[in-house]
């Protein structure tokens, strides 16, 4: 969605009043610039401060008052908010959501293979499932699922049944594409996956493995005493993650490896400790939350989800671990009527979690190192490490 030229124009020109103020930079994703971004600084409560419009570099300067924060407002197919406190020096860096790419056709894949019982055949370019009729088949691929080169991460499945589905075979390659045309021809189905050993899993954790192939992300199946990789699938990295507990409330650590491990290992030591806190309403149409203080791990990170309408809106507010409390910034009528609260019978779901990464000490650095808000609550917060493990534990829910 685009906002309103003249909405612009109104919020670019808020305050010109003198005061210290904090520099902001939205990116979108880790390097280009967000521009024409609703910037917004406002007190704890929600009090309005200033509005602005980041430029062409994705920067927008604001005025602002001691223990101010500051909000970036994303314009997606789901609108992403990210709050944080202001800083006194220096500059706030937030990499938020990338937006979606147009869908050009930039290559075909031929794929041929021999004759299996299925019921489903389907072809993972990490980007996207393609679901196949039959073979031989040719499909489209998009721009985007070409990544930095001129190949393709290919997972093909033939599967038996439905919910669950049962794997008949499997094959990996990647395939180059010259002049525009890919080919795989399958000689033989896979049946047996790449054994990894899981040495270590003290508090008995479902653990996944994510073979990211060029930046693209192809899911194995979960386990606990092992993971089964996909034989021939090029994994320039892993990431292997391990929960404990339900999604609502859960211990959960992820690994960042590069290449493909040999073995995992998830000591007791490796999770943060299991949450105790509960997250309270006070009031709907202000949108104002506080919880106990977590007081662990490097950040808090406090997101809630609602849909006014047919309007997703995400909501990320990144603090430090002693914080307790947050309101949603009081907002103009016009972009109050974009960004309407949860009122009324409007779903609003909530998740409050600390997050220690490698790379970082405290929620200084965290705030120096740049925030990652770029995928709701799967976001990294923290730099997401080239190895290393991030831990994280959340509460979900409200007392109404």
């Amino acid at each position: 969605m685009r906002w309103p030229l003249a909405l612009l124009v109104l919020i670019g020109c808020q305050n010109g009043d003198d005061g210290p103020t904090t520099r902001v930079l939205a990116l979108a994703g880790e390097l280009p610039a967000e521009a024409g971004a609703v910037v917004i600084s406002h007190a704890a409560d929600g009090t309005l401060i200033d509005q602005q419009v980041t430029d062409g570099s994705g920067h927008a300067l604001l005025q602002t008052a001691p223990g101010a924060l500051v909000t970036v407002i994303y314009r997606r197919d789901a609108i992403q908010v990210v709050t944080s406190p202001a800083l006194a020096t220096g500059e706030l860096v937030i990499h938020g959501p990338v937006p979606a790419k147009a869908p050009i056709i930039a290559a075909a894949l031929a794929l041929t293979a021999p004759a299996i019982d299925a019921d489903e055949l389907s072809a993972d370019l990490g980007c996207a499932t393609v679901h196949l009729a039959q073979f031989p088949d040719t499909i489209d691929v998009a721009a985007a699922c070409l990544g930095t080169d001129s190949k393709l991460d290919v997972l093909v499945r033939a599967t038996v049944g439905i919910a669950p589905e049962t794997l008949a075979g499997y094959y990996a390659a990647r395939v180059p594409v010259v002049d525009g045309v890919g080919m795989l021809d399958i000689p033989t189905w896979e049946s047996a996956p790449t054994v990894i050993p899981v040495t270590a899993n003290d508090l008995g954790a479902v653990i996944e493995l994510d073979e990211i192939s060029d930046g693209f992300v192809h899911a194995t199946p979960p386990g606990t005493t092992q993971l089964n990789a996909w034989t021939g699938l090029v994994a320039d990295a892993s990431r292997v993650r391990a929960q404990v507990g339900f999604t609502t409330a859960a211990q959960t650590t992820t690994a960042y490896i590069a290449g493909l491990p040999d073995s995992v290992a998830f000591p007791a030591t490796a999770f943060l400790p299991a949450a105790t806190t509960r997250v309270a309403l006070h009031d709907r149409a202000k949108l104002a939350f506080s919880w106990d203080a977590l007081a662990i791990g490097d950040v808090v990170d406090f997101h809630a989800i609602w849909m006014p309408g047919t309007q997703v809106i995400l909501w990320d507010v990144v603090l430090p671990p002693d914080a307790s409390a947050v309101a949603f910034p009081q907002l103009d009528p016009d972009l109050a009527a974009i960004l309407a609260p949860p009122v009324g019978d409007v779903v609003l779901n909530t998740d409050l979690r600390a997050i220690d990464g490698p790379d970082t000490t405290d929620f200084a650095s965290v705030q120096a190192a740049g925030l990652w808000v770029d995928q709701g609550a799967s976001s990294t917060i923290v730099p997401p490490p080239e190895t290393g493990l991030v831990s994280e534990t959340n509460v979900g829910g409200f007392d109404d």
